[in-house]
């Protein structure tokens, strides 16, 4: 009649920091900066279900009188109704027989793993600035070394002869080092014009559930798929972790140029530069699937009744690999602007202003997860003496992204953006001179997404919507004193 999912998930982190400074009296290094990071971080999941059956199974019966809730309204379908009932209160009472799916269903104990990692990091740092021209140049160097052990334990999981799930414990992992390094350069001219630049080469951990070990073996009792002889729509399938999955990496690069024209006032253009040199993906390989083969269970029956069994004993196997490559770029504007440089009555009245272009893509053909090739925001602020105003607009173009799926697992999808419209409006007794207990009272009124944008999520294909949410507008409104 139903299943209900029960994972059981723990994880724990320990972290320890030690880092030192000193000045330095060269000529042009000044400080230097080092240290060691260390984390350790584990992470478990006991992948729990359960079938529930009614006790009249095999037959059926009547939904009992007391479970019974009305009459569920199906004229939509053209049908009259069905019956209404409370089947989580049939649950909690022990109504159903509940049968564990771990043994019976290869993906719960194939979903069940424990994964450790340690990360050891020494780091090193120098800043320098130096007289250069009619102007200063200022930065740092620096260096990381990163050691990394991963480990990971599992299962190995089939059908069994007696129908029941048979598990085989699996352990894989890897160490291995990482190099790092960084460069950020900015020259001040003197005049407001800095130009700024800055390359490095960056790591990102992969996801934890993507470095267990598991293996699972799936089987469709489907026709067309047992009497296919093509792999690739096989009856057989198996999944697959990747206990030795490396980091995502990237070497990137960022040019800016910044016009401080006024003590709050700001132009800035920027280009930046992302080199994809490792990235995650699905992939698949073909496997074979004979020895897991169980003669009368791996079968259906045609339209006549004959048993059809597998036509071939081949099948993909889907898991997570690295060594995609791509590429990131794009341009950001920035202005802070107070509007007091065109006219003194103005004062207090301001715009900040940001378009940011971004054209990302990894080289299977596929879109970078979370970029939006356009991003805008607008914000207009009044300030003066204590009083603030300020209202901000931001638009987001589409963007790839995760959604949980069938059994909470991680699907794709695409979110359509949207704009959103925020409003905010506060007074600071302090700042507008008041003295006493009054002058440390702060009020602010906060209202977000006031338009009421939806949140839409599709396939590929924009007109195939999959999630639609309405959040409606948020208002908050605070209420700050401050004792000294």
């Amino acid at each position: 009649d139903g299943f209900v999912n029960a994972p059981k998930f723990e994880e724990d982190l320990t972290t320890l920091r030690l880092g030192f400074d000193r000045a330095l009296d060269g000529a042009f290094f000044r400080e230097i900066t080092f240290g060691v990071n260390y984390s350790d971080r584990s992470k478990s999941k006991d992948n729990r279900g359960f079938y529930l059956t009614s006790p009249t199974w095999p037959s059926d019966g009547p939904v009992p009188e007391e479970y019974r809730v009305g009459i569920a309204d199906m004229s939509f379908l053209g049908i009259n109704g069905v019956v209404a009932y409370d089947g989580l209160g049939m649950y909690l009472d022990d109504y159903y027989i509940a049968s564990d799916a771990q043994q019976l269903e290869t993906s719960r104990l194939g979903d069940t793993y424990e994964i450790n990692e340690k990360l050891t990091t020494l780091y090193a740092k120098l800043d320098f600035d130096y007289e250069f021209g009619p102007g200063m140049l200022l930065g740092n160097v620096g260096l990381q070394y990163q050691h990394v052990d991963q480990d990971s334990s599992g299962f190995s999981t089939y059908t069994g002869p007696d129908l029941y799930v048979l598990a085989e414990p699996i352990e894989d992992g890897d160490d291995y080092n990482e190099w790092l390094p960084s460069l950020n350069l900015t020259y001040d001219f003197g005049n407001g014009h800095l130009l700024r630049a800055a390359a490095s080469k960056t790591v990102s951990r992969p996801r934890m559930d993507d470095m267990r070990p598991n293996q699972q073996v799936s089987f469709n009792f489907n026709l067309s798929s047992i009497s296919s002889t093509d792999p690739r729509n096989s009856a057989w399938t198996g999944s697959a972790g990747n206990a030795r999955l490396r980091p995502l990496e990237a070497n990137q690069f960022d040019l800016a140029w910044d016009w401080y024209f006024a003590e709050d006032g700001l132009f800035s253009a920027a280009f930046f530069y992302k080199d994809l040199v490792n990235w995650h993906r699905a992939g698949q390989f073909v496997a074979d699937f004979s020895e897991f083969y169980i003669p009368g269970y791996h079968q259906v029956d045609d339209e006549d009744g004959n048993p059809v069994t597998p036509a071939t004993f081949e099948g993909l196997v889907s898991y997570r690999e690295d060594g995609l490559t791509g590429d990131v770029k794009g341009i950001e504007l920035q202005t802070i602007f107070p509007f007091r440089v065109m006219w003194d009555k103005l004062d207090g009245l301001g715009m900040i202003a940001t378009a940011t272009f971004i054209n990302g893509d990894l080289d299977d053909g596929s879109r970078v997860p979370g970029l939006s090739d356009r991003n805008y925001s607008v914000t207009m602020y009044y300030e003066i003496g204590g009083f603030e105003a300020r209202v901000g607009w931001t638009r987001r173009s589409e963007f790839t992204t995760e959604t949980r799926g069938l059994s909470l697992a991680l699907s794709p999808t695409v979110d359509q953006g949207g704009d959103l419209l925020d409003a905010q409006i506060g007074y600071d007794f302090g700042l507008a001179g008041h003295d006493g207990w009054l002058g440390g009272l702060s009020l602010a009124l906060q209202g977000q997404n006031l338009t009421n944008e939806d949140t839409t999520q599709t396939n590929d294909d924009p007109r195939e919507v999959t999630q639609h949410q309405t959040f409606g507008a948020n208002y908050l409104l605070t209420a700050i004193y401050k004792f000294w």
